[in-house]
């Protein structure tokens, strides 16, 4: 007999969702059984395969989103690039800061946050670069300024991709 599955029974999905509902009231499985004059089997039964169903629904929305937010991430990264990497662009700290912002995000949201990456350090370069008080202070005011912004909802960085827009923002909301 072929194995059917629960698009050819809208019944059973019915009597899965209603015997959930029952256990998430705290109903145990014998009550549930004699009030639905099934076995207390085939309660076990469909609760187990309701939450087989409901936990893999979840883990496929889950990876949607964070491939998503991921995506996210890599666009503000790409887009903020070009100003971060020009050192005649005067907003060239702030784009660094946003891609730094958007890097430690995307470890943290992929689970990279320093858990499995061993000892691995900035190359000799990028550490000098940081330890140059002119950077760091960039670096500070940029960070600053983005938690100003975001307070006072002026910017949503991480839906905001356009580096020319966000500036624009920061720079009229200086005037005010």
């Amino acid at each position: 007999m072929p194995h059917r599955s629960q698009e050819d029974e809208p019944g059973r999905v019915e009597l899965q969702r209603t015997i959930w509902r029952m256990r998430a009231a705290g109903m145990a499985n014998d009550a549930i059984a004699e009030k639905l004059g099934i076995s207390v089997v085939k309660v076990r039964h469909l609760l187990k395969v309701a939450q087989v169903l409901a936990a893999t629904e979840l883990a496929i929305e889950a990876k949607e989103h964070v491939a998503l937010q991921a995506a996210q991430y890599d666009g503000l990264i790409e887009r903020w690039s070009a100003v971060a990497r020009n050192p005649d662009h005067p907003n060239g700290p702030a784009g660094a800061a946003v891609i730094i912002r958007c890097l430690e995000a995307k470890a943290k949201l992929l689970g990279l946050n320093g858990a499995d990456v061993g000892d691995s350090k900035p190359a000799p370069s990028l550490q000098e670069a940081l330890r140059s008080p002119e950077a760091r202070e960039a670096l500070r005011l940029a960070l600053a300024q983005a938690d100003r912004d975001a307070k006072n909802g002026v910017v949503d960085v991480v839906s905001d991709t356009d580096p020319d827009a966000y500036m624009a923002l920061g720079d009229s909301s200086e005037g005010s």
